[in-house]
């Protein structure tokens, strides 16, 4: 991209903490040809962020810089559409805490196969409300349960690796 940001996993230029504030998750421009429309564009970025508020995977400094939209969103009087339309359009990786930002890595990609198996085909013709958003949550919170324990077995295997045995203080 000609602003200096990049998307996915890779580093942008600078140094290890400017690459690492600059990287996108997603952003409205990526949806804008195929939506045809900013309101129909911010719904799958849009929607994950206000989950991602929800289930508290953003940092606080997130929290703060935005204070007013994420209270209206938690307070179900605004929307995760309106959260990313308010952050001008992007979702940073460094706006999520680390377990989110985890999930986000493993899990986003393919996140808009599971918006369609929810919504249909056309994933831009969703509407923005309350009821559609609870019909989402539940398969992204499955998917972040299904990692962490994904995550939980891996990190215990692991350590299982680290100490010896059950039995080996015997010897």
């Amino acid at each position: 991209m000609s602003d200096g940001f990049e998307t996915g996993g890779t580093a942008g230029r600078g140094s290890a903490a400017q690459a690492s504030a600059n990287i996108l998750v997603d952003s409205l421009d990526e949806h804008m040809a195929a939506s045809g429309g900013i309101d129909r564009a911010a719904l799958l970025p849009g929607m994950y962020l206000g989950w991602c508020v929800r289930l508290g995977l953003v940092t606080q400094a997130f929290k703060t810089e935005h204070d007013v939209a994420v209270l209206r969103l938690n307070y179900g009087e605004g929307s995760g559409v309106e959260l990313l339309v308010s952050c001008g359009g992007r979702l940073h990786y460094n706006w999520l805490t680390a377990q989110g930002a985890a999930f986000t890595r493993d899990y986003y990609p393919g996140y808009a196969a599971d918006w369609a198996s929810v919504f249909g085909a056309d994933i831009y013709g969703v509407e923005d409300s309350w009821s559609n958003y609870d019909l989402l949550a539940p398969v992204l919170t499955r998917a972040l349960y299904a990692f962490n324990g994904h995550a939980a077995k891996t990190a215990a295997a692991n350590d299982e690796t680290k100490r010896p045995g059950r039995w080996t203080f015997w010897r």
